[in-house]
């Protein structure tokens, strides 16, 4: 992961995703690994940031760090950088829910029920384990298909 200290370590070629937090790139390791990491841009430095800022931002990637679940993606690796914090996670190869429905959309995919049903009862087990069973728990706060992998 050395190579995620440099400032320009991410490609614009390689992004797969945009969100309100931030961009999610496709990133390959010196190992031949294939991971997703998501460049959240800080508005201040780090350093100038209150302690409060600091302990929030500390809370949740500590809560990231403790959540494995089969339906979850689980955050693999923190860097900082002086103006933004990359979270390392798994790469699902397969694309999202959102993804999918725009094939369907453009008579590109078909989805079964069958298929449906399993989409929705694992994205169902996904939220119960993070509301019920993390301690502590969590609320995800942004669910949509682009989420679902």
């Amino acid at each position: 992961l050395s190579f995620l200290g440099q400032e320009s370590c991410l490609d614009e070629a390689d992004l797969v995703g945009v969100g309100p937090n931030g961009r999610v790139y496709r990133a390959n390791l010196e190992n031949g690994m294939t991971v997703a990491v998501k460049r959240i841009n800080a508005v201040e430095s780090y350093e100038m940031m209150s302690t409060s800022v600091k302990r929030q931002i500390q809370e949740e990637l500590e809560v990231a760090g403790r959540v494995r679940h089969r339906n979850l993606v689980a955050l693999q690796a923190y860097v900082r950088q002086p103006n933004a914090h990359l979270l390392v996670y798994d790469l699902i190869s397969n694309g999202s829910l959102a993804d999918a429905l725009k094939k369907i959309k453009d008579n590109q995919l078909q989805l079964s029920w069958p298929m449906r049903h399993k989409i929705a009862v694992g994205t169902i087990v996904g939220l119960q384990y993070l509301h019920f069973q993390c301690n502590p728990r969590v609320v995800h706060c942004d669910l949509k298909p682009a989420n679902i992998l």
